[in-house]
């Protein structure tokens, strides 16, 4: 009976027959590795990292030793850390994000984005910290925790970052991006805007996709700076402005090529990524180098292998012994 219809009357499939047929499969032979692999030494020093950095993502670490004269990739720094338990689960986004910008900003101070965020301190009540981010390069230029989120508020806010821009570029962006709030909507801050010749643009409502930016620094602030409870917004004025030292000259920026904002802001990115790309061209050329000595190291302990058993067998077939009281080699 032919296959399929044995298998049709034994209502089992042709895969289970074969795999039965053939008994179980033979263990593949472990792969060698493979020439851009990283050595222990490299495991060893993304794990120190993490160890003495714990809240720094992979991207960070991985950029960290790239700048520090070793390129390491974020996904190889990711399984390492993966496989030391050392990545939490991620949460889910509440909700995906709207459809990008048509024309991006393409230098510093072409956009501004603006946004307050709320914090509740006991005994004192709500306060508000609002910010005021370049589009270009997410460089934070000024920020401020005020207990009102009036239109005078707007306005300081406005003036700390037009005074910021003026000392390190000269000049001021022209246009400015907010949402609908009460502060940004007063005949004041239009006044003030308009004096500074800033163009206001309103998001569209219930859409804060518009500053996403913005909000979304917001918001990984907002999960370091709420571990902890304040007693007076002096200490969480304290808190903020660390965070936001720590993202302007620290945290690498995905979105800015693995970057610091202030990188971009001040215009060191493109030497940094120039010298990042020789840093990876060098290290892979290195890894390629050890690999192909490795294989050849390999090739040449077989055939030494290989040899001393060829002439072992020869020997052995050479040897003729004679049963007495002397043995005889005969050719």
């Amino acid at each position: 009976m032919p296959v399929v219809h044995a298998c049709r009357a034994a209502h089992i499939s042709r895969s289970t027959y074969y795999r039965w047929k053939n008994g179980p499969k033979r263990e593949a032979r472990p792969k060698a590795p493979a020439w851009n692999a990283l050595v222990p030494e490299q495991r060893r020093q993304v794990l120190e990292v993490s160890e003495e950095r714990p809240e720094w993502p992979p991207r960070q670490i991985a950029w960290h030793l790239t700048d520090g004269g070793q390129f390491i990739s974020e996904s190889s720094a990711y399984r390492i850390l993966k496989a030391a338990g050392k990545i939490p689960p991620r949460p889910d986004e509440p909700r995906p994000a709207g459809p990008e910008y048509t024309e991006k900003p393409k230098h510093v101070h072409d956009q501004w984005q603006s946004d307050f965020t709320d914090f509740f301190i006991p005994s004192w009540g709500w306060y508000h910290d609002g910010g005021v981010l370049d589009d270009r390069s997410r460089f934070l230029l000024h920020h401020d925790l005020r207990p009102c989120e009036k239109a005078d508020d707007a306005i300081e806010l406005f003036d700390g970052a037009v005074a910021f821009a003026q000392r390190t570029h000269g000049y001021a962006a022209r246009r400015i991006v907010f949402d609908h709030g009460k502060c940004f909507e007063a005949y004041s801050t239009k006044a003030y805007l308009s004096a500074a010749n800033i163009h206001p643009i309103h998001a569209r409502s219930h859409h804060p996709q518009t500053v996403g930016k913005l909000e979304r620094l917001h918001r990984t602030m907002k999960e370091t700076v709420n571990l902890h409870v304040y007693g007076n917004p002096w200490k969480l004025r304290e808190a903020i402005d660390q965070f936001y030292h720590f993202y302007n000259y620290e945290r690498y920026h995905e979105a800015l090529g693995n970057v610091t904002p202030a990188d971009v802001y001040f215009g060191r990115a493109e030497v940094i990524l120039e010298r990042r790309r020789q840093i990876r061209t060098r290290t892979m050329e290195e890894r390629r180098r050890r690999h192909e000595a490795s294989k050849k190291d390999s090739r040449t302990l077989t055939n030494q292998d290989e040899s001393s058993t060829l002439r072992s067998g020869l020997n052995q077939e050479r040897s003729v012994y004679v049963e007495g009281p002397s043995s005889v080699s005969l050719p």
